[in-house]
């Protein structure tokens, strides 16, 4: 079966303004590629700098996943406050915490920067899976990354109570039945969004080809996940882990093409020859969003469109 031999019901409108979310650090580390930000300040700026070059949404991680609740939220708000100043306007969300404390919903530092940072939109990803990051005899070997069932209804039911928009990280298409159940049960927070992960060789972790979860980056597996949505209204973005090749433009191309947006930026990026800027990333998404006849979302069209705040 080819993905031409059914009907995709698709309520995403390609007219409107793509929003372009720039992932500006986060998993690679500088020996991946030297232009990722590390220390607070340079985050802060790397921010601001994707802001002023046309940025929808900012994602952005602190400095370490170890920081928890209060102490994640304390570094985040040294990063994004001085943004805040500059441009009162943005739209942002951080990361997801390693915190296994069953006691936590592992978004307290989340909770805690709605109500001192402006923060909006919240991270969520409803689900785990193996991450490849290294081959041994050629085979892959790599970590468990995700969130526990629990853990998982905790975080919907913190942002449903507290009017959080949830960012929602959808690696394997069982993310998504998650994600989905949720919405048909009335649980999912208006404002809510879904990534779609594409995966290639290099995925989320490795330097050598070790990748072992998620759907290729090739337009036939979008029409994957959109069937899975249906005709569903859920804002809905794809985002690329490992380098950006034919294969990638030509996803990222049909998902602006059917209305949908982009996740962008050095952490999703990867290719071991090539050490490419945030800003670099998000002039070339802006060049393909253009050329399929899409304008970029500033924040307040991305609010409207994400349905945030309203």
């Amino acid at each position: 079966m080819t993905t031409d031999s059914w009907q995709l019901d698709i309520t995403a409108n390609p007219d409107a303004p793509a929003i372009l979310d720039v992932a500006i650090n986060g998993i690679r580390s500088q020996a991946m590629n030297p232009n990722v930000p590390m220390t607070v300040e340079n985050i802060s700026v790397e921010a601001a700098a994707c802001l002023d070059a046309g940025a929808s949404i900012i994602h952005v991680h602190n400095t370490s996943p170890l920081l928890t609740g209060a102490g994640a939220a304390a570094e985040y708000r040294r990063i994004m406050q001085p943004v805040r100043e500059q441009r009162p306007d943005v739209l942002w969300y951080p990361t997801l915490v390693l915190d296994d404390d069953a006691s936590h919903s592992g978004v307290e530092h989340a909770l805690e920067l709605a109500d001192s940072c402006g923060l909006e939109i919240g991270p969520l990803d409803p689900g785990s899976v193996n991450v490849g990051a290294q081959l041994i005899e050629g085979a892959p070997t790599g970590m468990l990354h995700g969130v526990a069932p629990e853990r998982v209804r905790q975080q919907f039911l913190s942002y449903l109570k507290t009017g959080l928009a949830a960012a929602l990280g959808i690696y394997e298409p069982g993310y998504l039945r998650t994600a989905l159940m949720y919405y048909d049960a009335g649980l999912m927070p208006a404002g809510s969004s879904l990534n779609f992960y594409f995966v290639d060789e290099y995925g989320l972790l490795a330097t050598e080809k070790a990748c072992s979860c998620g759907l290729p980056p090739e337009p036939r597996y979008l029409d994957v996940y959109l069937s899975l949505l249906g005709a569903r209204d859920i804002p809905w973005f794809v985002s690329v882990w490992g380098a950006t090749d034919d294969r990638a433009i030509a996803l990222i191309e049909r998902a602006l093409s059917l209305g949908g947006h982009v996740q962008i930026g050095v952490e999703t990026y990867y290719h071991p020859d090539k050490s490419p800027t945030n800003r670099e990333l998000l002039a070339l998404v802006s060049e393909l969003a253009r050329r399929n006849g899409r304008d970029i979302a500033i924040p307040a069209q991305a609010r409207e469109i994400l349905g945030i705040g309203g």
